[in-house]
């Protein structure tokens, strides 16, 4: 129980600091993965009824966030950690087992690449890195027990794009991330000086009334 809610505070914590979009990633999420799904079928005429479990897990939990001022108060504490897990399915996971499903075509490296970006706008660096990790593992775990060990037969150029790729998202990570974060401390570092200000303020208003009323009084 003690973890639980230092972990339940932890996340709370990052939210507060950084800032958490719910809800426009609910909405991008709950059309985006119905949309995308139904356009490989219905379009491409491609099968895709293995990542329909995926995405439709993806859609609910988006779903979810459209739905958070709606959630009773003794769960509304985990929202922070709920979101956090929104991003990390509905990105690094459908990501990284899509990639792996489809032999690293370019295509995918292209949406991975997307969803990596995406995931770091979102979150902060340090979050943004965790949510890769421990999405990549879950991924590639689902297709490890979906498929066994595949030997990929990887295009060179499409390696050497992904290469390309990722080294220029990890330069994006550790340069608009970082700054990103110290721009929201300072703004929230901002924000709390003013409140504070408006508070003793408000304090020394209400001890000068209340001196005048005395006096008055008297």
């Amino acid at each position: 129980m003690i973890f639980l809610d230092k972990t339940l505070n932890f996340f709370a914590n990052r939210v507060k600091k950084f800032g958490a979009p719910y809800l426009v990633f609910a909405i991008f999420g709950s059309i985006n993965y119905p949309a995308a799904y139904f356009f490989r079928i219905y379009i491409q005429n491609l099968p895709e009824t293995e990542s329909f479990f995926l995405r439709g897990i993806a859609t609910l939990l988006c779903f979810g966030l459209l739905l958070k001022n709606y959630w009773p108060k003794k769960i509304k504490k985990f929202l922070p950690l709920y979101w956090y897990a929104t991003v990390t399915m509905s990105l690094p996971v459908i990501m990284i087992y899509l990639l792996l499903k489809n032999n690293f075509s370019l295509e995918w490296l292209i949406n991975f690449s997307v969803g990596l970006l995406i995931t770091i706008l979102i979150l902060d660096w340090a979050m943004s890195l965790l949510a890769i990790i421990i999405g990549t593992i879950i991924g590639y775990t689902i297709f490890f027990l979906q498929y066994g060990f595949v030997n990929f037969h990887v295009n060179s150029e499409n390696v050497h794009l992904a290469i390309y790729l990722y080294v220029i998202i990890f330069i994006i990570c550790v340069i608009f991330s970082r700054g990103k974060d110290k721009f929201n401390i300072s703004v929230s570092d901002k924000l709390q000086k003013k409140i504070l200000d408006k508070t003793n303020q408000l304090k020394r208003s209400l001890i000068i009334k209340e001196r005048f009323l005395n006096s008055v009084s008297h």
